[in-house]
């Protein structure tokens, strides 16, 4: 009930320190959404909401952090494609650095979006409406089939990769930033603050 407008300046302030503006804007909005939910409950004074600004980020205006290409091939050469899971792993890092794919593009990929007699993956864009259409290259062709002759063709799902620990199914995007972590790590790169697999891209 003590709440005022200083503790919540001391505390944006403070916070500030150690992250960028785009997270800010994330952390404004989760405090003013706290604060209403204070303030309807009569634990925190009402109209806090109102007085946290949050700070402007122009699209743009940080120029994009990306691996070197001689990283990303040491990436690539670090995974070990003797197993299911590296094999997978290998397609989806390969995919994303040769075509500049994001992850839930990856994850999203079906059989049906491989054209392989046309050489061309029809990649599905929501956002955008209308499919990526990207040539197939022999490198990439080989990768997908290396992983496609382990993938269970029983599977009910037609999407392309499968998680290989139960429960069975389609990957979820969050998995392949951890892919991309494990195999980052084992190829002795130091990538802090580059956004996960999107620094291939």
């Amino acid at each position: 009930a003590q709440l005022r407008v200083t503790d919540l300046e001391s505390f944006v302030t403070e916070t500030s320190t150690s992250v960028g503006r785009i997270t800010m804007q994330k952390v404004i909005a989760v405090m003013r959404s706290f604060m209403r939910f204070l303030a309807s409950s009569g634990a925190a004074p009402v109209g806090l909401d109102r007085q946290l600004e949050s700070p402007r980020h122009n699209r743009g205006e940080r120029l994009v952090r990306a691996l070197p290409w001689s990283d990303v091939l040491t990436l690539l050469k670090a995974v070990d494609r003797s197993t299911e899971k590296g094999c997978r792993d290998y397609a989806m890092l390969l995919l994303i650095a040769a075509y500049g794919l994001r992850r839930a593009e990856v994850a999203g990929l079906s059989l049906d979006d491989i054209q392989w007699r046309a050489k061309v993956i029809r990649v599905p864009r929501p956002k955008i409406g209308a499919p990526l259409a990207v040539p197939l290259t022999d490198e990439v062709a080989t990768a997908l089939l290396a992983y496609l002759r382990y993938r269970p063709k029983e599977s009910n799902t037609r999407h392309v990769f499968l998680r290989v620990r139960a429960p069975s199914g389609p990957i979820e995007p969050t998995a392949i930033t951890d892919v991309f972590d494990l195999w980052a790590e084992r190829a002795g790169l130091r990538v802090p603050g580059l956004g996960g697999p999107h620094c291939l891209r």
